[in-house]
This record gives C-alpha cells, structure tokens and sequence, in this order.
C-alpha cells in the first residue's frame, strides 16, 4: 500500500506518535483499541498539566493542542496500525 506523502502537520504526528505512543502500539499490523487511545490521551494531557514547564511538555501540549480525533486515526493509518472499536 502506498501513501500520499505527509503534509508538514501529518508528519510532526506521526513523529509525536513515535516518541510517545506505547511502541507495541506501532507494530505494522497492531490493533489498538479507541478506549485505548483515549486514556492515553487523557494521561497525557494530565501530565502536561501537572509537570512544571520544560521543552518536552510544551512538544506534548502543542502535539495535543493540535489533535483532532481524524487526524489522530490518519496518523495511526500512516503507521499500518488498525484501529478497533474497544
């Protein structure tokens, strides 16, 4: 399968994706769980929150500031990983 290639935005996702995701999540061909990715997703917000500020939270506090749930499922597509409905 061949992708278009990654607007500027895709591909800082899909960098953001492979720094912070659980990495079992991004083996071509994993299933992930939408409950999954939500509490992930919450995890991290409460992180950024609650740490003091440093280069790494404001990387995490602009990749979240910048998600929507579309791009999110067009990033994870981008790594061949399916997404199920848990």
């Amino acid at each position: 399968m061949t992708f278009p290639k990654p607007t500027a935005r895709q591909a800082a996702d899909i960098l953001h994706l492979l720094l912070w995701a659980p990495s079992d999540w991004l083996l071509p061909c994993s299933e992930v769980p939408r409950s999954k990715i939500r509490w992930w997703i919450v995890t991290m917000a409460k992180e950024v929150q609650l740490k003091k500020k440093s280069t790494l939270r404001e990387m995490k506090r602009c990749f979240l500031d910048h998600l929507t749930i579309n791009s999110l499922l067009n990033t994870f597509s981008y790594c061949v990983v399916n997404i199920i409905s848990k």
